[in-house]
């Protein structure tokens, strides 16, 4: 089967509302600076009604990631569950003005659209808290055997782990993978989420990811390594294809143990870190498409990446309300 899409990508479809605030504020909400934590229903109406955005932007991991990949004018496409509300309609609309394919059938009754807080402080570190809603319902019946045999790269998230449907949603759909000669690309997404699941992710990873995706902490959580050699020396015997990013001290990527690197691309000013590693996945993915030098890739996701650390939000697309 030809390959037409460069990047499928499985992830929570999430819509994140951005919030400025200072570290004082975090420490009154009780929230610990840079990390992600999952919020249940009273806890998100709560913040909905209290909370002032900055902006509303549909997002998720993945999401983004592959939205940057249809910006570059590569193929993507997308699988994550959204409920039939407003919210929902929103992030449907979203994708398909990015030029991603959006098929995965709507949540009818139940949970609304996930939706993430993001807590942005001045020094443009976020803190999220996240409502997950109608991703928890992603599950194996929404497994697209047809797009991933059509796949280049499936492009898998991190977070999905929480879940134990999407859990086993994202083995059947990397074993069709394998078999169907597309890459597996896993991002680790959190290191809260790697400390939490670090056996069952070190198994997925060594079993069924060609190409990881993370930031050096993440990276660290998983063999709980200390030092971005001693990562790499844990790392690279398990996944021939690794990326890993360090913020203002650029990029590294380890392939078939060759060493490669990347600085980070001058920003006047870092207004807001969401959605970074997201886009450096999206530029990286583009250019891997593409059968570009490893440098190139890093080039092209570097340049994504330092696009979107200058304003708030984590795509590079018109925000809605």
């Amino acid at each position: 089967m030809n390959k037409v899409i460069d990047v499928l990508g499985i992830g929570n479809a999430i819509v994140d509302i951005l919030c400025s605030v200072d570290d004082d504020e975090l420490q009154k909400k009780g929230l610990t600076k840079g990390s992600m934590a999952l919020i249940d229903e009273e806890t998100r109406a709560s913040l909905d009604s209290t909370v002032t955005p900055i902006c509303r932007q549909s997002g998720g991991s993945v999401a983004n990631s592959v939205v940057h990949v249809a910006e570059l004018s590569g193929g993507s496409q997308y699988i994550g569950k959204v409920a039939n509300d407003t919210t929902g309609r929103q992030f449907i609309d979203d994708m398909g003005r990015s030029g991603v394919i959006f098929n995965s059938t709507v949540l009818n009754s139940g949970a609304s659209t996930g939706r993430c807080f993001v807590f942005v402080t001045p020094d443009g570190q976020r803190t999220m808290c996240t409502y997950l809603g109608a991703c928890v319902d992603l599950s194996i019946d929404d497994v697209d055997v047809v797009a991933i045999k059509r796949s280049k790269t499936l492009l898998i998230e991190g977070y999905l782990w929480s879940s134990p449907s999407a859990r086993e949603m994202i083995l059947q759909s990397a074993a069709i993978a394998q078999e169907s000669e597309t890459l597996v690309a896993f991002s680790l997404s959190d290191p809260y989420l790697v400390d939490g699941y670090r056996s069952q992710l070190q198994e997925f990873v060594q079993n069924h990811v060609d190409l990881l995706f993370g930031n050096e902490r993440e990276m660290e959580e998983l063999h709980q390594t200390h030092g971005l050699d001693n990562t790499i020396a844990a790392l690279s015997p398990v996944v021939s294809h690794l990326v890993i990013t360090r913020g203002e001290f650029g990029s590294v990527a380890v392939v078939n143990d060759e060493m490669f690197k990347c600085s980070a691309v001058p920003v006047e000013e870092v207004v807001d870190t969401t959605g970074a590693g997201d886009a450096y996945a999206g530029g990286y993915l583009y250019g891997f498409a593409r059968e570009f030098p490893v440098a190139q890739c890093m080039s092209i996701a570097s340049d994504v990446a330092g696009r979107v650390i200058g304003h708030f939000g984590g795509r590079n697309m018109q925000n809605f309300a």
